[in-house]
């Protein structure tokens, strides 16, 4: 079974082990909480949405290959006291990562057990200075093997077609869960709760937003009431973290957000509202100012709100008119700068002249994000369309 953990191990946090599990130094054969044999062929591509950590992993278990989704936690409980056997967007994960396995066992919505590895019994004392050298293989961020020959406006036209796979397949979600539940007002304020919620918030954001519905929520006629209701809600659900966060990104602020947000849109919903923003010439400026509430929601929360929730529903409610959406897709604010960002800025657009610009628009910037979590993140040089476009 490997080594128990040293007190060394213990001191690892679960950004340490993401990290180390987002790098190539997570591709090798493991036991195993019950003893089978589970070689990791792909990690998965990292989730920055809510939902499992990494998707679309290839693992083979006892010879058996299987791809899905991968959750990581330090604690194996912590699968239950997140409230994943409950939630449909975990019903694909087929492997559980956990620094320590303290039981019970992951079950999925289905009831189907998941396979688990723990990284202490697996790595034992060996895991901190793997975890220091996958952070510092990122921070290093290597000039891209592309930048001596890429010329800008490749870069941009590979950015816009990755921005807008991306754009696609957050429509596409959408439409699921419109199908499923059949209203769009609720799709869309599922959606916002998902965008307030730091990374680490957004499934119990979502939770949240299924528990105290738009429907009910819109029923209350004061606002400082239906604060206090959605903070007694929120104290039912699991899973909430504050660790690493400033203050405007704590649970409370974004949860009072929310609320604010049910609050404005009671008598007209979401959908109208959203959806006559986009029929504006202005709307790239307007749809960011929807969204925002004085004091809770900024401008720049407003930016990503935007981009991940009011365009790609545009692009599924509003048919025949793909065009003007994308458009207006393009024509969107940039969001504020985050880690990925940051890291790709270093890495690619610092190393060519004039591609800070490239930072300047919003679709550009999820076009970034799409490349680093597609191939960056996972030095997937070789297959990544920069590089193979000089070859």
């Amino acid at each position: 079974m490997g080594k128990a953990p040293s007190t060394s191990v213990v001191k690892v946090p679960e950004a340490g082990l993401r990290a180390f599990w987002a790098s190539r130094l997570a591709v090798r054969e493991y036991t195993s909480t019950d003893g089978r044999a589970v070689r990791v062929k792909f990690p998965g591509f990292e989730n920055e949405e809510a939902g499992p950590d990494f998707l679309n992993g290839l693992i083979e278990v006892d010879g058996l290959e299987r791809q899905g989704d991968i959750e990581l936690h330090r604690l194996e409980s912590d699968w239950q006291a997140h409230g994943h056997e409950r939630e449909e967007s975990y019903q694909d994960v087929i492997l559980h990562v956990v620094f320590q396995a303290d039981g019970p066992q992951a079950r999925t919505l289905s009831g189907e057990e998941v396979v688990t590895i723990s990284l202490a019994q697996n790595l034992g004392e060996h895991l901190p200075s793997l975890v220091k050298a996958a952070r510092e293989e990122q921070a290093r961020a290597l000039p891209c093997p592309a930048s001596p020959s890429l010329k800008l406006e490749e870069l941009e036209h590979t950015l816009r077609e990755l921005g807008e796979a991306r754009l696609r397949r957050k429509a596409a979600r959408f439409e699921q869960a419109l199908d499923e539940h059949g209203d769009l007002d609720q799709v869309i304020y599922e959606g916002l709760a998902e965008a307030l919620g730091y990374p680490g918030n957004k499934g119990p954001m979502r939770q949240l937003a299924r528990t105290l519905t738009f429907a009910r929520a819109r029923e209350e006629p004061e606002l400082r009431r239906l604060m206090e209701l959605f903070t007694s809600e929120a104290a039912k659900v699991p899973g909430w973290t504050s660790r690493g966060m400033r203050p405007a990104n704590l649970p409370l602020p974004r949860i009072r957000g929310l609320a604010s947000l049910a609050f404005k849109f009671r008598e007209e919903g979401l959908a109208k509202p959203l959806l006559s923003s986009l029929d504006e010439p202005e709307a790239p400026a307007l749809l960011p100012r929807l969204f925002t509430v004085k004091g809770l929601i900024g401008p720049g929360r407003g930016r990503v709100i935007a981009v991940n929730v009011a365009l790609p529903i545009g692009l599924i409610a509003l048919t025949g008119r793909e065009a003007e959406v994308l458009a207006a897709w393009e024509a969107l604010p940039p969001e504020p700068m985050n880690k990925v960002l940051k890291r790709m800025k270093k890495r690619l657009l610092d190393h060519l002249e004039g591609g800070g610009k490239l930072l300047r628009k919003a679709h550009l910037q999820q076009g970034l994000i799409e490349l680093y979590q597609r191939y960056c993140s996972l030095t997937l040089c070789e297959e990544c369309p920069l590089v193979s476009s000089q070859l």
